[in-house]
């Protein structure tokens, strides 16, 4: 089925999903230079799969940049309110260079010398620039934003579904609400990490941009059994409303 979307601005940017959205029959818009699935059908059916069983969006557009060095600690420290521990994550509010209002970002904690931030879409450049100017010459960043691909399975069979495809250890005391782990999913080393929300258990898998279509392709197939839905971007926004 071809692409249903009004006009769009040039120049544009498309996820590594792009072509299963469009197979699917999504209704495109574009947000913040991406063009992204608004929705499948509605935002109402959508909603309802994620309750009944569990969905899948895709959330390449959101910021993804990485911190390293050896005086991560220090750095983060001086950065943010509180550091996060390794293997957790901290939402925190940042300053932005280019606007008055604090960022929301989650700095996920995946080892002694390594964070990976996560922002809005329209927020990582000036983000990145916030971080820059606190850096010693031991701290380094990189925009990993379209190096890496972003799926979010939320849903009381999320957990299920994933299992299926890891053996990484995904219960609660493993993996609680706002904590992360690096391993292979569906046979792809991944970023998994654990983001409830709208009542509903829900993870984030950041992973290599070139297997965004395997990775898509193993999740849906694994969620078969529990009626997995895609969802577009109503239904994500309704969703992290509390909805």
């Amino acid at each position: 089925m071809g692409e249903r979307a009004l006009a769009f601005k040039s120049p544009y940017k498309v996820s590594a999903m792009h072509h299963r959205h469009l197979a699917l029959g999504a209704t495109m818009v574009e947000v913040d230079q991406w063009r992204r699935p608004e929705r499948y059908t509605s935002s109402e059916e959508e909603l309802g799969a994620i309750h009944q069983g569990v969905g899948l969006c895709d959330i390449s557009p959101v910021g993804k940049l990485i911190i390293q060095g050896i005086d991560i600690e220090s750095f983060l420290g001086k950065t943010f309110s509180s550091a996060p521990k390794v293997g957790r994550i901290e939402r925190q509010a940042l300053s932005s260079s280019d606007d008055s209002t604090p960022v929301e970002v989650m700095a996920c904690r995946l080892c002694d010398d390594e964070v990976l931030i996560i922002s809005a879409s329209d927020k990582v450049q000036s983000v990145a620039q916030e971080l820059e100017e606190g850096m010693s010459e031991c701290v380094h960043l990189v925009d990993m934003t379209s190096a890496l691909a972003g799926l979010n399975i939320v849903g009381p069979n999320s957990r299920d579904t994933l299992a299926k495809l890891t053996e990484l250890d995904l219960s609660p005391v493993a993996l609680p609400n706002l904590s992360c782990v690096q391993g292979s999913v569906a046979e792809v080393h991944a970023t998994l990490m654990r983001h409830d929300g709208g009542g509903e258990s829900g993870y984030e898998i950041y992973f290599g941009r070139d297997l965004g279509e395997h990775v898509w392709d193993a999740i849906m197939e694994a969620g078969e059994e529990f009626q997995i839905r895609p969802f577009g971007l109503a239904a994500l926004q309704e969703l992290r409303s509390g909805g």
